[in-house]
């Protein structure tokens, strides 16, 4: 591309692949706008000589979004079961540094070596290419017990951070660990700010990696799962506007029988700041790199302001909440509410129509 003249890339998807990229994009001065590499691994400051940008939020409001959901839902202790790699460990740093804040005021024990009672987090982290669950599932069990005892009995909320490897991954709870499946948190019910559920919820929590899945959702093999268990699981979003509605319409009538996702509606958007930047200051990489923060922060497209923050990323509004529910003979994923973000980190932002019953 660079032999072509490329100046500017929509794009990578993920954040393995954008660093990969990042040392040849800033030598050759090609503009990458990424709408869903989230790692905080890449938060990098804005400046002459940096040529990428993100538009999704990185993992720290990800972090809060899923540690409040989880106390909501009535949860004084979290083990946050992880793949080992470099989304898994940016989203779950983030997950356990703002549950701790949040519960203890960063008093409380971030253990990643074992469990004790006294934890606050516990985090297992397992192999990206683990295909047999036996062995992580067992410390999970273990540590599980661990916690669920005296003032925290049914207070452990379990986070997969996870993608598709779940499915096989709760097919061996079922087998091996069932009373996994059955566990229960307090809830979070009508009359907690926020709540709009009822009675105790299961004590499995999701997050993008999951979320609207439906290889997860509809595996046969995860049935008995998902008849316990909801898996309320965050996803960065936004609410709707006109120029949502138009984009919708106009991508049904193109495309009949497929959505446009958040990722679909994000991409949208950045070609939209690539052509905007190019339009403003010419078909010019080192050019497009320095208006683009000017060019987002005046941008208002289909998912919402497009403002970035002084790491050239994208400043939070909300993370949706989406769950597991039956649908017909299988399981499908229905909106479960939403976090709305403080306008700062590390502060613990609310629950908003949040229903994960």
């Amino acid at each position: 591309m660079a032999a072509a003249g490329i100046q500017v890339v929509v794009g990578p998807l993920n954040t393995g692949a954008l660093y990969n990229l990042i040392q040849f994009a800033d030598a050759n001065h090609i503009v990458l706008i990424s709408p869903s590499s989230t790692s905080a691994a890449l938060e990098i400051p804005a400046s002459p000589a940096k040529y990428f940008f993100r538009t999704a939020p990185d993992d720290r409001w990800q972090g809060m979004a899923d540690a409040k959901m989880v106390q909501t839902e009535g949860a004084t202790k979290l083990i946050i079961l992880q793949r080992h790699d470099t989304y898994g460990d940016s989203l779950t740093n983030a997950t356990a540094y703002d549950f701790n804040l949040l519960l203890t005021a960063n008093t409380g024990a971030v253990d990643r070596t074992g469990c004790i009672p006294s934890d606050t987090v516990c985090i297992i982290q397992y192999d990206a290419s683990t295909s047999d669950f036996t062995s992580v599932l067992t410390v999970l069990n273990y540590d599980f017990n661990a916690l669920n005892v005296t003032s925290s009995t049914n207070r452990v909320a379990i986070d997969a951070v996870s993608f598709e490897e779940f499915s096989q991954m709760v097919y061996q709870i079922q087998l091996q660990h069932p009373n996994l499946v059955g566990g229960h948190l307090p809830g979070c019910t009508i009359g907690v700010f926020g709540c709009l559920g009822s009675g105790s919820t299961s004590v499995w929590v999701g997050t993008d990696g999951e979320a609207q899945d439906p290889i997860i959702s509809t595996n046969s093999t995860s049935a008995k799962f998902f008849q316990q268990n909801h898996l309320p699981s965050t996803l960065y979003d936004f609410l709707n506007n006109s120029k949502t509605v138009q984009l919708y319409t106009a991508f049904a009538s193109a495309y009949p029988g497929n959505a446009c996702d958040i990722y679909c509606r994000s991409a949208y958007d950045d070609v939209w700041l690539a052509a905007l930047a190019t339009l403003d200051v010419g078909y010019n990489g080192t050019r497009i790199q320095a208006a683009m923060l000017t060019v987002a922060s005046n941008y208002y497209g289909v998912t919402g302001w497009n403002g970035l923050d002084s790491n050239g990323d994208r400043i939070a509004s909300i993370y949706q909440v989406w769950k597991v529910e039956p649908a017909g003979s299988s399981f499908g994923w229905t909106f479960a509410g939403f976090w709305a973000a403080d306008p700062t980190l590390n502060s613990g932002g609310q629950m908003l129509d949040f229903n994960p019953n």
